[in-house]
């Protein structure tokens, strides 16, 4: 289960916090006495943990030294 709760949270430790109480609630509201994974996989996805963050722009430096996004930001949602 920990393994789980670390994939999910990347070691974020607000997001472990967020994980995990969210779980003890889960499995409290369904009066379940230990949680299982699948709770963990559960609060996770209800979380939108599993999703992946957009990649970010590659920068580079323009011919004034000044950081310049590569690709338009309006295309990056």
């Amino acid at each position: 289960m920990i393994e789980r709760v670390y994939r999910h949270s990347r070691g974020v430790a607000r997001l472990i916090n967020t994980v995990c109480e969210n779980a003890l609630i889960t499995a409290f509201a369904r009066q379940l006495a230990s949680v299982p994974p699948d709770i963990i996989d559960e609060v996770a996805y209800d979380l939108r943990l599993s999703v992946a963050s957009p990649a970010r722009p590659e920068l580079s430096k323009n011919n004034d030294g000044v950081l310049q996004a590569q690709e338009d930001p309006a295309s990056i949602v």
